[in-house]
């Protein structure tokens, strides 16, 4: 990741340490929207959004195992289980949390992964930087707003 931010002259910063934003629920989300932003498939970043209640998004461990539990009896992943379940909430209890979380959580990815569009072909100038450097501010500034409460 850091060898895309430096070909993309993006900041960045690689050293983290034990304690770190990482290491907590809200810096896991974040990473977990970037992971899905980059493969949708990802079964781990979709358990930790659904795990992150500081969204208040309803869904606990006894949903998290329902989806795996439906995942297991149908032969499934559980990122298919999550779609499978947004497309048919009445698939699992609690379905209904499910589909609004993904239907949240999807645009966040979309905006993510348009970010990807942004190459080091297209960056050639400092003009060309600065536009992606704030198309990425722009895209982490609706992501925070979406797991910092209003106050």
């Amino acid at each position: 990741m850091a060898e895309q931010f430096r070909v993309r002259k993006l900041p960045h910063n690689v050293r983290a340490e034990s304690g770190g934003l990482l290491d907590q629920l809200p810096g896991r989300f974040v990473l977990s929207l970037i992971r899905l932003s980059v493969n949708p498939n990802d079964d781990l970043a979709w358990r930790t959004v659904f795990q992150f209640s500081g969204r208040d998004n309803q869904i606990g461990a006894a949903t998290i195992a329902a989806i795996e539990e439906f995942a297991r009896a149908n032969g499934f992943r559980f990122h298919v289980a999550c779609y499978r379940i947004k497309d048919d909430p009445s698939l699992i209890g609690r379905g209904s949390f499910v589909r609004r979380e993904m239907e949240e959580v999807l645009p966040l990815i979309a905006g993510l992964a348009a970010l990807e569009e942004v190459g080091p072909d297209v960056i050639d100038s400092d003009e060309a930087a600065a536009a992606a450097q704030q198309m990425l501010l722009d895209a982490v500034s609706v992501i925070c707003k979406s797991i910092i409460p209003d106050q």
